[in-house]
């Protein structure tokens, strides 16, 4: 656990096998390509509209892009390592609180937890110390080896499909995970299988017509939040324009404070919060349903 990494450059496995396939929603062989990224492109079906990579890893492949080098490329490796190159143990107290919010704004009594794609299982740590039983099920061997030491929560090693469950779940959460899996739809239906009457499934997908992407497509960066608050702390910012919406705040003290040490820190947001105290310019927000408490 006190191995240190480098950042490495994405790249396939050498022994990994790649298939080209038809839509793998409706099964049509008509598409066209979207955009390439990273050496993938993902192309749009000609039938039903579905975006998905093509071509893709074959099955028997899959888990080889999944081991401890995915988590040490540039687009994971500040998430998953400390600056000195330690594997970092999440402050989860920081961390998921949009999930949180998915899962515990449709079942707010504690019940059971599947995380399908639990990569090192930081998530449903934080989970299970709110009062959730929780279960993971990730494909990489090295995550859960990670995981289950260092957060001690149950984590399956394997696929969607290898897993089987031992009971029903109140909640099943894939957190950009459904657009990795070969078989969506299957995978979908046996989710809700596995839900008890009343459950819920919370899915999150990559959207291509999303903020992310328009800004990468126009700038080539897009910072995360984590970071960028690790280069206001390093002084590369002098000031910042936050748009909240966290009902608590959603910003741990040293955020706040790095935030509200810089020259100019205009926040934008519908409630009051530590981060609206520290701001040098506080505008109004509003939200899509009006309620006390909102600016309209």
């Amino acid at each position: 656990m006190n191995q240190k990494a480098d950042i490495i450059q994405t790249q396939h496995p050498a022994n990994a096998k790649i298939e080209t396939i038809n839509c793998n929603v409706c099964g049509s062989s008509s598409y066209k390509p979207v955009y390439s990224e990273a050496g993938w492109t993902v192309v749009k079906c000609g039938s039903c509209g579905h975006c998905f990579t093509n071509p893709r890893p074959t099955s028997d492949s899959l888990h080889l892009f999944y081991e401890e080098d995915y988590f040490k490329d540039e687009r994971h490796y500040n998430k998953f390592y400390n600056a000195d190159g330690t594997p970092k143990i999440e402050n989860v107290s920081s961390v998921y609180n949009n999930r949180v919010s998915d899962v515990e704004g449709f079942v707010t009594a504690r019940g059971e937890l599947l995380d399908i794609g639990a990569a090192r299982g930081a998530f449903i740590y934080k989970m299970k110390l709110r009062g959730w039983n929780v279960q993971g099920v990730e494909i990489s061997q090295d995550a859960v080896t990670f995981g289950t030491k260092a957060y001690s929560v149950p984590l399956f090693c394997g696929t969607a499909d290898e897993f089987q469950p031992q009971h029903l779940f109140d909640v099943i959460t894939m957190y950009q995970t459904l657009e990795h899996i070969a078989n969506p739809v299957q995978v979908v239906n046996r989710c809700f299988q596995w839900l008890k009457p009343g459950g819920v499934l919370v899915v999150e997908v990559p959207n291509r017509r999303g903020v992310e992407l328009v800004l990468k497509h126009f700038q080539g960066e897009v910072i995360k939040f984590e970071d960028a608050i690790g280069r206001v702390k390093s002084g590369q910012f002098s000031a910042a324009y936050v748009v909240g919406g966290y009902a608590d705040g959603g910003y741990d003290d040293q955020a706040v404070a790095a935030l509200g040490g810089l020259s100019c820190l205009i926040v934008q947001d519908i409630l009051r919060s530590p981060l609206t105290d520290a701001a040098t310019i506080v505008l109004a927000g509003a939200s899509f349903a009006e309620r006390e408490g909102t600016f309209i």
